[in-house]
């Protein structure tokens, strides 16, 4: 995100037209889960990062438009990714932990959105001007980040409220 900020950014300011800028998060980036924080932190800093794109752009340069896709699990292969890692790059020795996430990746979005359906979700969001591109209301993810939301309003031990999936 930032090498993509640094490079196109200063050539939309300088074209001048109306344009959009859609940075990937996580609904990660709006809660925490256990035996995840690294994940967590990186998602965290991307929402972090748009909104200050977002506030920026705004004083700066108004025709550009920012949003930040925040998406829950969505059916799109990713723990199988390695496959189209080169062979000299595998990971010769991994863990029981890799294997048992890779599992419960796998598990987790068999049966999660169609990719498709987020896609007309960012279109939408786009053609809205809208920042968070977020799960339905209703969305178990949805449901733990509210209840995040809830422990700092009302600065509170954070509670374990993973989604209902």
């Amino acid at each position: 995100i930032i090498h993509g900020i640094r490079h196109f950014v200063p050539q939309m300011i300088k074209q001048g037209d109306d344009c959009h800028i859609v940075n990937t998060s996580s609904m990660a980036s709006m809660c925490t889960l256990p035996f995840a924080g690294i994940y967590h932190m990186t998602k965290h800093a991307a929402l972090a990062l748009s909104e200050c794109l977002f506030h920026e752009l705004s004083m700066m340069a108004p025709q550009i438009s920012v949003s930040c896709l925040c998406p829950e699990l969505v059916n799109t292969g990713i723990a199988t990714s390695a496959r189209n890692r080169p062979e000299e790059l595998a990971d010769q020795n991994p863990t029981e932990m890799h294997a048992m996430s890779m599992a419960a990746i796998t598990d987790a979005t068999a049966n999660s959105l169609h990719p498709r359906a987020l896609a007309e979700r960012v279109l939408a969001a786009i053609r809205n001007k809208t920042f968070y591109i977020l799960p339905p209301q209703d969305n178990p993810w949805m449901v733990t980040a509210a209840s995040r939301l809830e422990d700092l309003k009302l600065r509170r031990n954070p509670t374990f409220a993973p989604p209902a999936i």
